[in-house]
């Protein structure tokens, strides 16, 4: 049984009941599933990510007008819930949403992004945070009474196309810059830990433009590779690649692997009419500069397509989880999310 599956039962079993009997004009005011971050919410989680801040979960969001009752609701709910469910350690932890946690919808978008309301202008979409828009919008939704959580999730749910073409561009041009290229100038100085941490950059960069390309946000590191793995524009050609590029000791081949995904990423800019194609046509790919900048003129191309004064924003990429795990630490009991840090006795 994954988080999700644990945590609607520990709805359905425990919690509403709860809420039925002690608020019974809540219900039909409030939305409940598991939101906002962790695993168990994005519905990737697995037998390790039991080691901390898992088990039963239930993150309630009421109407906004509501938003003096969350304080005395939650009380009621985590202590007449006990200490666990299914033989599974109920943590509660209003930071990072473990447990039952109560709030109103305005709170948690405020609180996750930042803003309760998509931005107005275009330019006010660089302030948001690709990973944290994965929270908001992904997690399991057990009910939705009012329709406020759906309403915000949808309105919330891809960048608006300007954006889009922005960050496309955008990772064009990481790619190139922070990619093959400077991968290639490492290997032929034999240093080794540049190649690395250039090889590192270039892959991550991949992985997001993967979800760029299908149109889904991506998440943050731990989970991009086994998002990415799931999506279907793209990126099932590119998955053997990435891990034969992770797997092998031959940096030359890792480089021309690199050119072979820089290559497919044209490709689907052209298949999806947004580029036409810029590598050369004749021959294969190898490590000469004709095979290396060339997603660079696919970015003049995508930049051309919006508003110049879009082009000079930047994407923010500072996370929540930076707060969150601040928060967490500086509170004296917060190994109690960890089974085996916590003491015998």
């Amino acid at each position: 049984m994954n988080g999700s599956e644990l945590s609607r039962r520990f709805w359905e079993e425990k919690v509403l009941p709860l809420l039925r009997r002690a608020y019974p004009i809540v219900e039909s005011e409030a939305a409940a599933g598991v939101l906002g971050m962790g695993s168990d919410a994005s519905g990737l989680d697995d037998e390790l990510s039991r080691e901390h801040h898992w088990g039963p979960r239930c993150n309630i969001l009421l109407s906004d007008h509501l938003h003096e009752l969350c304080p005395e609701l939650e009380s009621f709910l985590q202590q007449q819930a006990g200490n666990e469910f299914l033989g599974c350690a109920i943590y509660h932890n209003k930071h990072n949403r473990c447990g039952i946690t109560v709030e109103t919808v305005g709170e948690f978008f405020r609180d996750m992004i930042g803003r309760e309301e998509v931005p107005a202008e275009l330019a006010d979409w660089f302030a948001l945070t690709e990973a944290d828009l994965f929270h908001v919008t992904r997690g399991q939704v057990f009910q939705d009474g009012p329709g406020e959580l759906t309403r915000r999730r949808q309105a919330f749910a891809y960048y608006p196309e300007p954006i889009w073409r922005k960050k496309l561009a955008d990772w064009c041009v990481f790619i190139t810059g922070h990619g093959v290229y400077n991968i290639n100038r490492a290997r032929l100085r034999a240093d080794w830990p540049t190649a690395s941490i250039y090889l590192g950059v270039a892959l991550k960069r991949v992985l997001e433009i993967g979800h760029l390309l299908n149109r889904t946000y991506a998440p943050y590191n731990k989970w991009l590779f086994r998002s990415f793995s799931r999506l279907p524009a793209f990126c099932p050609a590119v998955v053997p690649l990435i891990e034969q590029i992770s797997a092998s000791p031959d940096w030359e081949a890792k480089c021309l692997d690199l050119i072979h995904i820089n290559v497919a990423i044209n490709d689907e800019l052209r298949r999806q009419g947004l580029t036409r194609i810029y590598y050369p046509t004749i021959g294969s790919p190898e490590i000469t500069e004709a095979w290396l900048y060339f997603l660079y003129d696919a970015a003049v191309e995508l930049y051309r397509s919006i508003a110049e004064p879009l082009i000079r924003g930047r994407f923010n990429d500072v996370e929540k989880w930076e707060e969150v795990v601040k928060e967490v630490i500086l509170d004296p009991d917060w190994k109690a999310g960890f089974p085996d840090l916590e003491p015998d006795g």
